[in-house]
């Protein structure tokens, strides 16, 4: 009796059990599972009519508005110079109207919006 199997064998679960319906359909293992790309989104930064300069900001599925705004800030300090200055973002959706940014905003409006802009807000004199 030693080495002979009494009970049946168990059946695969979970992966192992979807890789082994996927390569008996397609005669072939399973894909690899890809990680996932970066969305970079063009930020056009503008003061009234003068546009100082266009960012390209990555933007994840997994970041939130506030973690967006962050970046910005930190691209526009590094890249164009300007620091502590306070911006509003506006972005294009599917219709062609232009939407102020708030807490409110979805990701997934800025990851299909046409356009991102960010309207530097004048400096207050103290």
């Amino acid at each position: 009796m030693l080495g002979r199997r009494i009970l049946p064998k168990p059946k695969p679960r979970g992966v192992a059990r979807l890789a082994q319906g996927f390569a008996a359909v397609h005669q072939g293992p399973l894909p690899k599972a890809r990680a996932r790309t970066k969305g970079l989104k063009a930020v056009r930064v503008v003061r009234g009519a003068d546009e100082l300069g266009v960012l390209e900001l990555p933007v994840l599925p997994t970041h939130s508005v506030e973690e967006v705004g962050e970046v910005l800030a930190a691209q526009m300090a590094e890249q164009i110079g300007i620091e502590d200055q306070m911006f509003k973002l506006h972005f294009v959706d599917g219709e062609g109207d232009s939407v102020l940014v708030s807490t409110h905003t979805e990701i997934d409006d800025l990851l299909n919006c046409a356009s991102i802009t960010a309207r530097l807000e004048p400096a207050v004199e103290q």
